[in-house]
């Protein structure tokens, strides 16, 4: 979504993006959202690659097995053998096995391209050694985005302390190469910051956003009814445990507070298999919905009574997905179960928000009774969208990509 919005708005800050990308078959059915290209301009060019890239069953739902089962005798076969060429490979971040396809596209497009700027963004790490390859033929400036942290991220979890060392030293080697760098959240700004001080005047951080024009043409069409409504939009993985959140909503039943005709949660998005297990007492309660496209998702988001966010104990540097900030434009009211730390400082600045700590049931119980005690007398919780929430506009943000795109090229 990040990278879309910057495609999408980059042409109107004098940019004309190429996009050096994968072809469509090379990701899961269950991470694709076609809707979206519809969104960028013809200027913008795409050019897509294959892959020998394979994906593990980490975390996958049994939804996303039966996908797997699917598949053919040849597509099996292929999938073996990319497994065991993974298993050789011993990196768990196996877009690696896109290098073979991405550095030759990267040679023939500077035969016919004359690009200013290399840029290249993360998750996978890999992209940014396409990146730096690119740097080298170029001789262009080159921007690293981290959407999340590297080395240091709670989600980096080598195999071996080889690999720790070897990322390490990935790390520093692009860090010191790049011209700029940019992260998507506070947090792993200031990771950069701690390990990597005398490059600290070319990081900065953008964060992700809200584009407005997904909004339009959208209007609040909720009927009128007595069952409070709140959903929650994209995945729960192991990381993010319901484990509390079910506690409270099945004490809450329990002490005759809600039942299953005055109170609903949908969870729209992939579901782990451990989450299923943690919601089965509380099925009348907590539904599983499909993934929808992005603008059924925000259609369903503004007509919510409220939104839920559920983001892990120890979470920190991934929870600024574009969901939190269209949950903000939406002027929905959100229960945020949320740590101490940026995204709680933002959630707090917002005043969009009822802030509770993940772990704990009885602040959880308290923040779902004042959301349903709003609803039943009909008086909703007052939202405003004030100067701090609308600074997070994808095109402002994106004009703040395109200035630092600008001070490049000018100092060469």
């Amino acid at each position: 979504m990040r990278t879309v919005k910057y495609a999408k708005y980059l042409p109107q800050f004098g940019w004309d993006p190429t996009v050096l990308t994968l072809v469509n078959e090379a990701y899961p059915p269950y991470a694709l959202d076609r809707s979206l290209i519809s969104e960028l301009p013809e200027m913008v060019k795409i050019v897509r690659t294959k892959t020998l890239q394979i994906y593990e069953n980490n975390g996958e739902t049994s939804q996303q097995n039966q996908l797997r089962n699917r598949e053919n005798l040849t597509d099996k076969l292929i999938r073996a053998i990319k497994h065991l060429l993974s298993k050789y490979i011993e990196y768990q971040d196996n877009a690696v096995l896109w290098l073979p396809y991405l550095i030759p596209n990267i040679i023939k497009l500077s035969k016919r391209e004359d690009f200013d700027i290399i840029y290249s963004t993360s998750p996978s790490q890999w992209t940014h050694f396409g990146g730096y390859i690119a740097q080298k033929i170029y001789k262009k400036p080159w921007i690293m985005d981290f959407r999340d942290g590297w080395v240091g991220n709670q989600l980096f979890t080598p195999k071996s302390n080889m690999r720790k060392i070897f990322d390490r030293l990935l790390e520093k080697t692009y860090i010191n190469n790049a011209s700029f760098v940019i992260s998507a959240t506070p947090d792993i700004h200031h990771q950069f910051i701690q390990k990597y001080p005398e490059r600290s005047s070319q990081f900065t951080t953008i964060m992700n956003g809200f584009d407005p024009s997904d909004f339009d043409g959208m209007r609040l069409n909720k009927p009128m009814q007595n069952c409070f409504q709140l959903n929650s939009f994209g995945n729960l993985g192991s990381i993010r445990p319901l484990t509390w959140f079910v506690q409270a909503i099945f004490e809450l039943r329990k002490e005759g507070k809600i039942t299953s005709d005055s109170f609903s949660v949908s969870l729209y998005g992939n579901t782990s298999d451990e989450n299923r297990k943690i919601i089965s007492p509380v099925d009348d309660l907590i539904f599983l919905r499909n993934q929808v496209p992005h603008r059924e998702a925000l259609s369903i988001m503004i007509n919510s009574d409220a939104l839920l966010l559920v983001t892990g104990v120890q979470e920190r540097e991934s929870v600024f997905t574009s969901k939190v900030f269209e949950y903000l434009y939406s002027k929905r009211p959100i229960l945020a179960l949320a740590s101490q730390g940026d995204l709680q400082t933002m959630l707090a600045k917002s005043g969009n928000a009822i802030i509770v700590q993940p772990d704990s049931v009885t602040e959880i119980k308290n923040g779902l009774i004042m959301l349903m005690d709003h609803f039943q007398i009909n008086q909703p919780i007052e939202i405003k969208m004030d100067q701090y929430v609308q600074s997070f506009d994808r095109k402002k943000l994106t004009g703040n990509l395109a200035s630092i795109m600008d001070s490049l090229v000018i100092a060469r």
